[in-house]
């Protein structure tokens, strides 16, 4: 009784202890339940993302795109095949090895500088071009990009990123950009690359206050060629032309097409006047040996004209209507030469009748002279003769360059009175140096095409000699190479001829022209002179084998050899090494006047110390250099 009192009394405390108790159960259970599904679910995810990354890494595998991943050191911790292939090494092998390693310096650099800002900044970069080195040395064009990661496990900080091959499209836009700038026919640059590079190479010179040279070439005759031989002969002949031009310039200047049989060059960095010439005559003198085409054999020579910057225009348009004029003058005035423009060609064809004119009375108001540049013995030092050279000294024009009058004077033939006057005033001077006491010295007279072609040459060079009562022996005619060619037969009667008075012979200008070697064998002449376009470039290979040839050939068939435009001790060494006879050139002394070389006459048979002011120190020099070339 007492007990169900007191379970009455009590019965909801108990229905509360029983259920908080169940309720406890129950959220055991489903914790319990829970914490399983919890499991569950993260293995789920494991196993998700497990499928998802090996999902990943054969799509990485299966794209032809490299996969990196770098530590935060720049070694690779993961990479897909792509990229094992395009470094030639096997993805094992790449594990563990720096990114440096397949990339040159200067990628290096950049690489590193690209790793660092997104290491510190956390910002990716989209899109880097360097080159891949492989292995085995070749290179892959690529681009990629770079993001940030880090491992959650240590909180390593790295790098990863796509890399793609773009070697071919390299190529392609390289192909494409080279077709827009080229020429289809000689691979030259086209009119489009010269007019930029003209532009580029006028504001350098601008901005360094240099000069700088344009070149204008055009082919002499070259459509009755195209109208005789047929275009695709005529599209052979400018391939090998082309080629034989640039080898001829090599890597002095930039050399375009631009278009039909016309031609230019860019002449950077200039000091004179010299320089360009020297180039035009190289130009036109490469192309007198003939051009082997389609088992023909032809001749082919062009006319250039030449404008300098800033002397004759400081733009494009101005230079290039200039050496255009220049060219037209050469062509003009015979064609197969260069001319440099002047301001007498503003109105071409009424100044060059005006020239002609001022020509003509040139001589009655005696208007030409004489310079005289020293020739000196190579192993002595001595001054063993002069040469005489013609200029024209224009009361308006001031000092007319040769360029511009002589060959004007050998197209009117005003080239034999003046040619006469030039011999019989050399020879004069030649007197009075010694009725004032020098001793007596050899003269050399240059002799003219025009001049050779008179009937009484060999009369008349008599007759100046009887006249001026100068030694036969003393006197040296000079007759270039190209006219001794011309009519070698007839030439050879007339050498004879001045031989059997007494006096000497050189062949001037040699090496650029064609001389056959049996015609050299017979002409009764002495000296060979070695033309300066070889001299001037006598440190490089070829043109030292040439000059070396000419000096070796000379000396086996008995002739002296002598050097001109020598303008520097390293020609000089060269040339006393290779036991050339004489030279001439501004090394020693410029053309000087009659009374200008005096200083010079009167060391006549005196040695090295006894010559003129720095001579012996240059002598000192090239010493030091023979000595040091041979040890």
């Amino acid at each position: 009784m007492v007990l169900v009192l007191f379970f009455r009394r009590d019965a909801t405390l108990h229905i509360w202890i029983i259920g908080g108790v169940l309720v406890v159960i129950f959220a055991m259970i489903v914790f319990a339940l829970g914490m399983r599904y919890i499991r569950h679910i993260h293995h789920l995810e494991e196993e998700h993302w497990a499928w998802e990354e090996k999902k990943i890494r054969s799509i990485l595998e299966s794209i032809q795109d490299g996969y990196y991943e770098l530590d935060d050191r720049g070694r690779f911790i993961a990479v897909n095949r792509a990229l094992a292939e395009m470094l030639g090494t096997p993805v094992q092998k790449l594990i563990g090895t720096s990114y440096q390693e397949f990339v040159d310096q200067q990628d290096a650099q950049k690489l590193k500088y690209a790793f660092r800002w997104v290491a510190h900044t956390g910002n990716p970069v989209q899109q880097l071009d360097w080159d891949f080195v492989s292995a085995e040395g070749g290179r892959r064009s690529v681009e990629g990009s770079m993001v940030k990661f880090s491992e959650s496990t240590n909180m390593s900080m790295g790098v990863r990123g796509m890399i793609r091959d773009v070697s071919e499209r390299k190529r392609s836009e390289a192909m494409i950009n080279h077709m827009a700038y080229h020429d289809v026919l000689t691979n030259l640059p086209n009119r489009r690359f010269f007019e930029d590079e003209l532009t580029r190479a006028l504001s350098l010179a601008q901005r360094k206050g240099e000069m700088m040279a344009l070149l204008f070439l055009d082919l002499d005759r070259f459509k009755y060629i195209n109208d005789s031989l047929g275009h695709q002969f005529g599209d052979r002949l400018l391939q090998e032309l082309s080629d034989r031009l640039k080898e001829s310039i090599g890597s002095a200047g930039t050399l375009a097409r631009m278009g039909g049989d016309e031609f230019t060059m860019i002449f950077p960095a200039i000091s004179n006047e010299s320089d360009v010439i020297a180039m035009a005559d190289r130009i036109i003198h490469s192309l007198q040996k003939p051009l082997h085409v389609e088992c023909r054999e032809c001749m082919v020579t062009t006319s250039i004209g030449i404008s300098i910057f800033p002397r004759d225009g400081e733009d494009a348009q101005t230079l290039m209507k200039h050496a255009d004029a220049a060219m037209y003058s050469a062509k003009e005035k015979g064609r197969n030469r260069y001319i440099v423009y002047s301001f007498t060609m503003s109105n071409h064809a009424s100044e060059c009748l005006a020239m002609e004119q001022e020509l003509h009375k040139a001589l009655e108001r005696g208007e030409f002279h004489l310079q005289y540049q020293p020739q000196i013995d190579c192993q002595t030092g001595k001054i063993v003769g002069v040469e005489a050279l013609l200029r024209w000294q224009h009361p308006v024009w001031g000092l007319v360059s040769p360029a511009e009058f002589i060959p004007l004077a050998e197209e009117t033939g005003l080239i034999v009175p003046i040619g006469e006057w030039a011999l019989r005033t050399a020879c004069n001077q030649a007197k009075l140096w010694e009725q004032a006491g020098y001793d007596p010295l050899r003269v050399a007279v240059n002799l003219s095409a025009r001049q050779f072609q008179q009937e009484n040459l060999v009369q008349m060079i008599q007759q100046v000699l009887q006249e001026t009562n100068m030694q036969p022996e003393l006197l040296e005619l000079e007759i270039t190479e190209s006219v001794v060619m011309k009519n070698p037969d007839a030439v050879i009667g007339v050498l004879h001829e001045l031989k059997r008075l007494g006096m000497k012979l050189s062949i001037d200008d040699f090496g650029t022209g064609y001389s056959s070697l049996s015609y050299l064998r017979d002409f009764p002449i002495d000296r060979l002179k070695i033309d300066r376009s070889f001299v001037s470039a006598i440190t490089e290979k070829n043109d030292a084998v040439i000059a070396q040839s000419i000096i070796a050939m000379a000396h086996n068939l008995h002739l002296s050899v002598l050097a001109e435009g020598v303008e520097n001790e390293l020609q000089f060494a060269f040339l006393r090494e290779q036991k050339c006879d004489e030279m001439q050139g501004y090394l020693y002394s410029k053309p000087l006047s009659a009374e200008e070389i005096k200083p010079w006459l009167q060391k006549i048979g005196q040695g090295n110390s006894e010559r003129g002011p720095c001579v012996a120190r240059k002598r000192e020099i090239i010493d030091e250099i023979s000595c040091a070339a041979e040890s």
